[in-house]
């Protein structure tokens, strides 16, 4: 460097107006013809050579923050320099937050953990930085580590709610992969508890295979070892199985186990019960395989008509011009686990039968294979007019607050449905019988938790259950079923008031000191705080309601009223998830799922619905569920013209199998 440079030393242009004038003085030196050799200094890539108008020296420009180095020699020595005061302080790159963002992309997104063993995302992240450690053994740390943090968090969150919780479980396969050759078996036991902020919360405590899926006691223990090690003190209100685990033997078993724990609540009087969404899908599969013939007419009506572009317009013609109907409606098939697809695509088929008819009499190929007649297109109307209650009972159930007072109202209705039918004489009537037989032990064996549920809805309370029981019994005896209600109410509250979990009691104050004028004073008789709440006035049933903030709200005068509402309005009235309750079929885990090992099944899911967004409803989107629906949007499918296209699609993903959680 020479003298006059040494004295100039190196000068930063730090404002972009000086930028660009200085620039206007400098040229590429790709521009000016060299016979010296080009920098092959690493700094050099950082930077952009220019040569000086008329003169022979070389400046530089960083691309990284646009500044122009000028008299920047050739050496390199000035921009190390440069280099090291400007971003030398800046933070490196951080491993562990990268290491968790992997962690986390594989848990939310369902991925398979041997992912970062990809060639490719391998070369990417050498590329990015070659320090970064991305293999197998280090992600299986990371979310096992990722999965003990979070379980402490759930222990922490449990154990500050007051009150109790309960549980529901769910029964699970696995496909046969690689050297199985039979299904495994497993259970998901979810806790339902209301938080110490009066919020619902549902989350999966276990992920469990059953080593012995015929012995009651081995499967008692496995549901037991899935509360047991979140190590929280909490007692059971209710436990709610699925129709697959059902067994008299497992929920004596898991009654034996609770109660030599001391956790159970009332002696366990209300400990088990039937998932309810079980007992609508099958009057709905009962209702489908009645007309079974006639639903895979219209289905394959359809796919012909979709099929071909002609055809496809010809028959929206006829809709339009013919039978003067809004086009705007489109004829979609059914995706057959999805049953409230079937009913809508049964729906869209009656609004379009003229068209239909007149379809059939310009074609010879559906006239003779997809065209139904006058008798059964009134089956499938009959059919539909069953099905629409089913359907709208059901979306009640996915509303924003799934507390268990929702379910009683809604049962009524099924229950009344099903005698109004059983008395037409139709085609229908063999199959009602035995749906009502199936439904009526189902209300004998759940009514009395249901309608405790009901009481702690202001809105209802003893009114509404006394005007639905005289409904179904009669005024003779729906006194009898009433008294039952109230009895269990009041042993629960007694239990809750010498509960250790309810409230301190506070200190009293003593206002006044003994006066023998007031001797001969009465004080008024005290009456429960369950009393007045059943003495008081009910809201307007069609009022909108926040249940659990209306009882947030009487907790600070009535708590140990307020805790017993509490854990009953958390009893999971069905097991199924809101996504999956048009769900048909087993629950099936997918072969990458069924391929891990049991220990690693349970940390992904159980992360999963620990750490993924909640969904509109305010609940954890289930793990399993949200697998699902990743290959495909549910709603895609639904709005979905093309049903060929959408059929292939089917058949290639998760849904073709019912498979419920993918890796």
């Amino acid at each position: 460097m020479s003298s006059g440079e040494s004295a100039a030393g190196l000068r930063v242009f730090g404002e972009d107006e000086e930028n660009q004038e200085e620039e206007e003085e400098y040229v590429s030196e790709e521009s000016v013809p060299s016979g010296k050799r080009l920098k092959v200094a690493d700094i050099w890539e950082g930077f952009s050579i220019l040569k000086q108008r008329g003169s022979k020296g070389s400046s530089a420009k960083c691309t990284a923050c646009t500044k122009l180095l000028a008299n920047s020699g050739t050496s390199g020595t000035s921009l190390w320099r440069y280099f090291d005061s400007s971003f030398k302080s800046q933070t490196g790159p951080d491993f562990d937050a990268a290491r968790r963002a992997m962690a986390m992309f594989i848990i939310t997104s369902g991925e398979s953990l041997s992912l970062v063993e990809n060639h490719y995302l391998q070369a990417l992240a050498r590329s990015l930085n070659p320090l970064f450690p991305l293999c197998r053994s280090i992600l299986d740390n990371d979310v096992i580590n990722l999965y003990n943090k979070e379980r402490d968090m759930l222990s922490c969150i449990i154990s500050q709610a007051s009150g109790g919780l309960s549980l529901s479980i769910d029964y699970w396969k696995s496909k046969a992969t690689g050297d199985k050759y039979i299904d495994d078996k497993y259970i998901c036991v979810t806790a339902c508890f209301v938080d110490a902020d009066w919020n619902l919360q549902r989350r999966i405590v276990g992920f469990r295979l059953l080593d012995f899926t015929d012995d009651s006691a081995s499967v008692a223990e496995t549901v037991a070892s899935c509360f047991d090690e979140l190590d929280v003190d909490k007692k059971v209100m209710c436990i709610t199985l699925d129709n697959a685990l059902y067994d008299a033997s497992v929920i004596n078993s898991l009654k034996t186990i609770l109660h030599d724990e001391g956790k159970l609540v009332c002696n366990g009087e209300l400990l088990h019960i039937h998932c309810c969404t079980d007992v609508l899908s099958l009057a709905v599969q009962a209702g489908f395989e009645l007309i079974a013939d006639l639903i895979e007419k219209i289905r394959q009506g359809i796919h012909y008509i979709n099929f071909s572009a002609v055809s496809k317009d010809k028959f929206y013609k006829y809709a339009k011009d013919i039978c003067h109907l809004d086009v705007t409606v489109k004829l979609r098939a059914d995706i057959v686990v999805y049953w409230d697809l079937t009913y809508k695509m049964i729906g869209c088929a009656l609004y379009y039968k003229d068209a239909l008819k007149h379809f059939a009499s310009t074609d010879e190929t559906f006239l003779s294979n997809f065209h139904l007649t006058d008798e059964e297109w009134n089956k499938v109307a009959t059919m539909e007019k069953f099905l629409k209650p089913l359907y709208d009972i059901t979306c009640t159930f996915l509303r924003k607050t799934k507390t268990a007072s929702l379910y009683f109202l809604g049962l009524y209705k099924v229950h009344r449905l099903l005698d109004v039918t059983k008395g037409q004489q139709n085609f229908m009537y063999a199959m009602v019988e035995d749906v009502k037989a199936k439904f009526d032990k189902y209300w004998s064996e759940n009514s009395l938790m249901l309608a405790c549920a009901a009481v702690f809805d202001p809105r209802y309370k003893l009114n509404l259950i006394s005007y639905c029981f005289r409904r179904i019994y009669g005024d003779a005896d729906a006194s009898e079923h009433i008294g039952r209600v109230v009895a269990l109410i009041h042993r629960l509250f007694a239990e809750y008031e010498k509960s250790s979990c309810s409230s301190s009691v506070g200190t009293k104050d003593e206002y006044h000191t003994k006066d023998d004028l007031f001797d001969d004073y009465a004080a008024p008789k005290q009456i429960s705080g369950l009393d007045w709440y059943l003495e008081s006035p009910t809201m307007d049933l069609n009022v909108c309601l926040d249940i659990l903030e209306f009882w947030s709200g009487i907790s600070k005068c009535y708590p140990k009223l307020a805790n017993l509402a509490r854990d009953i309005l958390a009893v999971p009235i069905s097991t199924v998830a809101s996504k999956s309750a048009f769900t048909i079929g087993e629950k099936v885990l997918n072969h990458r799922r069924s391929a891990l090992d049991p220990v690693l099944l349970e940390v992904l899911i159980c992360l999963h619905d620990w750490t993924c967004p909640k969904d509109r409803n305010g609940i954890a989107v289930s793990a399993i569920e949200e697998y699902c629906t990743d290959d495909e949007d549910e709603e895609d499918i639904k709005e979905s013209d093309d049903n060929k296209e959408g059929e292939k699609n089917v058949e290639g993903s998760d849904y073709a199998d019912n498979n419920y959680g993918a890796d």
